[in-house]
């Protein structure tokens, strides 16, 4: 923390624009005077700073290999991967799995209905035959294993390609180890290279498969095969289901991690996703990381996935980042922070995030202000990487959907990045509201 930090802080309030992004690298010996210039911004409702925990983010770097007299330079790329400037060829983007639709691939023998097009799966087993919701589970795990690694040999296939078709020697000049290795950073002259493989829709996948284990198999209100049906059927004429899936069944994000519960499913997918990647080294020498982000794909993804068992309808946007799905954490923030923290964050290499909302009153008074710090702090020192604060009020943006020609400058949180609402395909505002409807 410097005379600049601060100039950056009050610069991007007075300016109120959506691009550069602001990030804030948070340290256990902050003075209280930063705290003040970041809750400033924070108060501007920009979802600016996207706050990063340092001890946090050093420890993900250098479990994929960057050196210790590295570390301490980390900045980030995009939204919120982590990289080394000047050292580093981040590969953030080159994957992303769409978790959802793999849940309705495996009910659907591999048929897809939203374009019906029919992908090979690892199991082919009928509906009938999942007798135990532990048997649906492990087939779910199964496919998510199969998934994972077949991206990856794909992922294999095209990386060379980028050294043969692709080279910046713009880049490569002002990336450091190139000029002494007479290499295009593209073929493999930067000290770092690190492939991104991001999950989409943890919540979404978590909650249906929660649903489908209390409804199914725990309370018998119904068969696989009717529940199946009523998804395909988008619900219609099933609305007590609708509404008991949606809002009675068990959701990730309220701090319940039993034997029944959903945030074990979440640490169990997060945790083998992770494993699996660290078996295999990318075409450059580097690790693939895991990524806990969606940037604005789980709107584009919700679009092109048929209806899940959580009570979401087809077309609807996924969950839109690391916690909950939204509306559905009901316990608090503190629950949040708990169920998002079973999985260690410092095993996700490519960056996470976790969106938080609040409405603008909690900021008005000095008790709010000391709550939210406290919320922030735990959340970091129970093993949080990163955290957004978005101060914004539901009439707001109904408001700027409406009329938006009356809230031009109205600057919104997406995913890993803040924009222009108005600029926003309407799926992904309409997802911005739905969340902004439950804030805390």
């Amino acid at each position: 923390v410097n005379d600049l930090t601060y100039l950056c802080l009050e610069s991007a309030a007075n300016l109120r624009v959506d691009q550069p992004s602001v990030n804030f690298r948070w340290t256990d010996d902050m003075p209280e005077e930063a705290w003040q210039a970041v809750l400033a911004l924070i108060r501007t409702g920009m979802g600016f700073p996207a706050l990063f925990y340092d001890p946090c983010c050093m420890k993900a770097q250098m479990k994929n290999g960057v050196l210790k007299e590295d570390v301490w330079n980390y900045g980030f790329v995009g939204c919120v991967e982590m990289a080394i400037p000047g050292k580093e060829n981040a590969m953030t983007e080159l994957a992303r799995l769409n978790l959802p639709k793999l849940l309705n691939l495996l009910l659907h023998q591999g048929k897809d209905t939203c374009s019906d097009k029919t992908f090979r799966m690892k199991n082919q087993k009928s509906l009938v035959e999942f007798e135990t919701y532990e048997e649906l589970e492990q087939a779910y795990l199964n496919e998510l294993e199969y998934w994972v690694r077949k991206i990856i040999r794909n992922l294999n296939r095209i990386e060379h390609l980028y050294a043969e078709k692709y080279p910046l020697p713009y880049l490569s000049v002002l990336t450091e180890d190139c000029i002494g290795s007479r290499k295009d950073v593209m073929a493999g002259g930067a000290r770092y290279t690190g492939v991104g493989f991001n999950l989409g829709g943890i919540g979404t996948a978590v909650d249906a498969l929660a649903a489908i284990q209390d409804v199914i198999y725990d309370k018998n209100m119904l068969t696989l095969e009717e529940c199946v049906e009523i998804t395909d059927h988008d619900f219609e004429n099933a609305d007590y289901m609708l509404q008991y899936m949606s809002a009675c069944a068990p959701k990730y994000g309220n701090d319940q991690c039993g034997k029944q519960d959903a945030d074990r499913i979440a640490v169990k997918m997060e945790r083998m996703v992770s494993d699996i990647l660290k078996e295999y080294r990318n075409y450059w020498g580097g690790p693939y990381r895991l990524g806990l982000y969606t940037v604005e794909d789980h709107a584009i993804m919700g679009m092109h996935t048929g209806a899940t068992a959580d009570g979401r309808k087809s077309g609807e946007s996924l969950s839109n980042s690391s916690g909950a799905s939204q509306g559905k954490d009901t316990h608090g923030p503190t629950a949040l922070i708990n169920s998002v923290t079973n999985f260690p964050m410092e095993e996700a290499g490519n960056g996470m995030v976790l969106d938080v909302k609040f409405t603008p009153s909690l900021l008005e008074e000095e008790t709010g202000k000391r709550a939210l710090r406290s919320l922030i702090e735990t959340y970091f020192h129970k093993g949080g990487m990163e955290i957004q604060i978005s101060i914004v009020s539901v009439e707001t943006l109904r408001a700027a959907q409406e009329h938006p020609e009356n809230y031009a400058d109205l600057i919104v949180r997406v995913s890993g990045f803040s924009a222009y609402f108005c600029s926003l395909r309407k799926a992904t505002q309409d997802e911005i509201i739905k969340r902004t409807e439950h804030v805390m």
